[in-house]
């Protein structure tokens, strides 16, 4: 009987382990940690994935620690290790605001800001139209499917148990350095067509500007500037989303070949 009820407290913590990793990754995923999103649905949807994936990731089971103290720095270690995999996840998203809000100031609306579903946070409105379409063709794609299966492969880079504070004290830094670099530079690659495009267009208008004084070039400037904007933006879309759907596998991979 004690022999029994050990193997069923062994597969049940090798399930809390699971969703704990589990729902450090989803729980600040975006579009998953949505506001708008029902907590309870959250939970549900994490409870449901772990059931499913935790006979593949762990077949036998775990040991059970000998206190709970033990178990209770394991737990907080798998959660660091979902929640460090979301957040590069997160980084990789926040490009596009970064690239909404340079698109914003070149068009004329760096003022306009509404609420952006890959942030969970206000943002300008190019940012949140790319951010909702990035979240929409990662859904049509079944990119999300590609997360989960990094989320599997996860156990091959860090065994359970494997990893600790120290570290992510050693190479965490440098992970989260290297996102946010990837971050700025996919920003920049994304709004590099507004910025030269907007750089020619001020400069024409300067040179109108000098050609006819009286023209008042800012008032007519200034709806051209957000209509020119908007065709770059339906000119490049396709390329800018497939841009951003390469660099979101290539961002996991390199995340968890960093951490072998």
């Amino acid at each position: 009987m004690t022999s029994v009820k050990s193997l069923v407290l062994a597969d049940f913590y090798s399930y809390i382990l699971v969703t704990a990793r589990l729902g450090g990754l989803l729980f600040f995923s975006p579009g998953f940690s949505e506001p708008t999103i029902p907590r309870s649905v959250k939970a549900l949807v994490v409870l449901a994935l772990g059931t499913a994936l935790t006979p593949f990731i762990l077949p036998n089971g775990v040991t059970m620690p000998q206190t709970g103290l033990e178990s209770a720095w394991l737990l907080m270690v798998e959660t660091l290790v979902g929640y460090t995999a979301s957040l590069v996840v997160r980084f990789l998203f926040s490009a596009l605001d970064l690239t909404g809000s340079l698109i914003g100031y070149q068009i004329g609306l760096a003022n306009a800001f509404a609420m952006s579903p890959a942030s969970a946070q206000q943002s300008a409105l190019p940012g949140v139209f790319l951010g909702t379409t990035a979240i929409l063709f990662m859904l049509l794609l079944d990119m999300h499917h590609m997360i989960i299966q990094a989320f599997v492969h996860s156990y091959q880079a860090l065994p359970l148990g494997s990893a600790g504070l120290p570290f992510f004290a050693e190479r965490g830094a440098g992970l989260l350095l290297e996102a946010a670099t990837t971050s700025i530079t996919l920003g920049l690659q994304l709004a590099g067509p507004f910025l030269v495009t907007i750089l020619f267009f001020f400069a024409g208008a300067g040179l109108a500007n000098r050609l006819a004084p009286a023209i008042q070039i800012f008032f007519v400037s200034q709806p051209l500037q957000i209509l020119l904007g908007f065709f770059v933006m339906a000119l490049t879309l396709p390329a800018l989303i497939t841009l951003f759907s390469q660099a979101l596998p290539e961002s996991l991979g390199a995340f968890f070949s960093f951490l072998y």
